[in-house]
């Protein structure tokens, strides 16, 4: 079992939710939920709530259990549309030139393939998004930003070599690809700045989530 929530595990149940049943219910495959009996689900969520260290402090009800299984049914668990609309905007913004994923589908592929980790800090995206969500950070910038991983250029000089492809990209939480933008090499920002970001993320993920316990 990875020790990284699923991707898709978010994107049907959203990053709480998905948090629980990771990590407090041991859901680790697509299968493993879809093939669930909802009782089951309902009763251990309940007990694990006796537990202080549960991702979650209130009781998610029958029908809920129900409907995650529902969707796990589903083959593709994805966002297509959000997606789609992230192929549509960067192929316009950038043009041939600068976008080479030759069609929504390669992009959709590469994408998928994802881990919902940063590619520099190594964060756990539903940590972020839990804090974002609570209002942790007042940036006016987190309106809009901060609630999914971002497509990061690791390489944006020399101009020619700052384009989007399936080499060259990676998803970035909104801290590190906000910090690293043009100025410092994918190397160096990994060897400096990873484990700070990690561990500020962390520490303030630990102390929101015991705050509601």
């Amino acid at each position: 079992m990875t020790d990284i929530t699923p991707n898709w595990l978010i994107k049907i149940a959203g990053a709480k939710t998905a948090a629980h049943l990771f990590y407090d219910l041991k859901i680790d495959t697509q299968e493993a939920l879809a093939t669930s009996n909802p009782d089951d689900l309902f009763n251990k969520s309940r007990e694990s709530l006796k537990n202080k260290s549960s991702y979650i402090n209130y009781l998610i009800g029958y029908k809920t259990f129900q409907a995650l299984i529902e969707k796990a049914k589903d083959i593709d668990c994805l966002p297509r549309k959000r997606i789609k609309s992230i192929f549509d905007a960067k192929k316009k913004k950038f043009g041939p030139t600068h976008f080479l994923f030759k069609d929504e589908n390669e992009f959709y592929e590469w994408y998928k393939l994802k881990p919902q980790i940063c590619y520099y800090c190594k964060t756990e995206q539903y940590k972020i998004t839990e804090l974002v969500l609570a209002g942790i950070f007042p940036s006016k910038k987190f309106k809009k930003r901060g609630r999914n991983l971002e497509i990061e250029r690791k390489c944006s000089q020399p101009e020619e070599k700052n384009v989007y492809s399936s080499e060259n990209c990676e998803l970035a939480c909104t801290f590190c690809q906000n910090d690293k933008s043009d100025v410092i090499n994918a190397e160096l920002y990994i060897k400096y700045f990873s484990e700070p970001r990690k561990r500020f993320i962390d520490d303030l993920y630990e102390a929101h989530i015991n705050s509601k316990l």
